[in-house]
């Protein structure tokens, strides 16, 4: 799902029970739900390991990754009128979800 902001809105759930409502993603694509999710694990176990990592901080990072980051080029819009799409693909799975998603 899409908010006003542009962003992509996703629900992380974990023994079917919500743990992250309203996640709100600046980097787009399909492909985000199965990272998410690997990124969410890997917080985890740096919270196991001690690292001082708030609830407010994931959502704050995923919300501006791309920002943050300065990443381009994961389903960015790069024009409306035709709209013109940019995406990268760094491998063959990856490539498919690019074609998938079109």
């Amino acid at each position: 799902m899409m908010g006003l902001d542009g962003k992509q809105i996703m629900n992380i759930e974990k023994n079917g029970k919500i743990i992250y409502p309203e996640l709100r993603l600046d980097l787009l694509g399909i492909y985000q739900q199965k990272n998410v999710p690997a990124v969410l694990k890997a917080l985890e176990i740096l919270i196991e390991k001690g690292w001082e990592i708030s609830k407010q901080n994931i959502y704050d990072g995923l919300s501006n990754a791309a920002k943050i980051t300065g990443l381009m080029g994961r389903w960015q819009i790069i024009g409306n009128n035709p709209l013109i799409i940019c995406d990268t693909g760094h491998n063959e799975d990856g490539l498919k979800m690019v074609v998938e998603a079109r």
